[in-house]
């Protein structure tokens, strides 16, 4: 049995968390039924399809790891830098980091409402939101959430950021 570098992926093979990621075609070729999630990544990045391993890794990751690292991304951005909003958003995100709670869910979500731009704060703040089912709104009353729209949010806030400032 191979021993696993990485602690946070718990997936055996691959293609059992990525079957419903967006993927090139080139990187699908990658994907064959035995390829662990570390070779599939180190085989994306040695192929130079960087946005598929980024895409990848916001699906492998746990939901909490994930959402802490589209906050550094965002972090760095010159839009949330710039905007209240979008800082309060990422706050909210953040504050899910350290205590994920329904709680936290929902004032991220809140935040993510409130604010006046769609950014990587936003989009931190509506992932962590996005990280379970059932999404408290008010005193009793949920809101259904599509949780596989989780790791497209966290790509997006990894890809701006990433593109940011060179003009893509």
């Amino acid at each position: 049995m191979t021993k696993l570098k990485w602690k946070k992926i718990v997936a055996r093979r691959a293609r059992d968390v990525l079957a419903t990621a967006t993927l090139s075609d080139e990187s699908h070729l990658l994907l064959d039924d035995e390829i662990t999630p570390e070779a599939f990544i180190e085989a994306l990045q040695s192929e130079g399809q960087l946005f598929d391993a980024a895409n990848s890794m916001a699906h492998l990751l746990p939901r909490r790891e994930a959402v802490w690292w589209a906050c550094m991304c965002a972090r760095q951005m010159q839009t949330v830098i710039d905007e209240k909003s979008e800082q309060l958003a990422l706050s909210a995100a953040e504050k899910w980091v350290y205590e994920p709670t329904d709680e936290r869910r929902a004032v991220a979500f809140q935040a993510a409402q409130d604010s006046k731009t769609d950014s990587g704060g936003v989009l931190c703040a509506l992932a962590a939101a996005f990280s379970g089912a059932a999404l408290p709104v008010a005193s009793e009353q949920t809101l259904d959430v599509d949780v596989n729209k989780f790791p497209g949010l966290v790509f997006a806030v990894i890809g701006l950021a990433a593109t940011e400032g060179d003009g893509s």
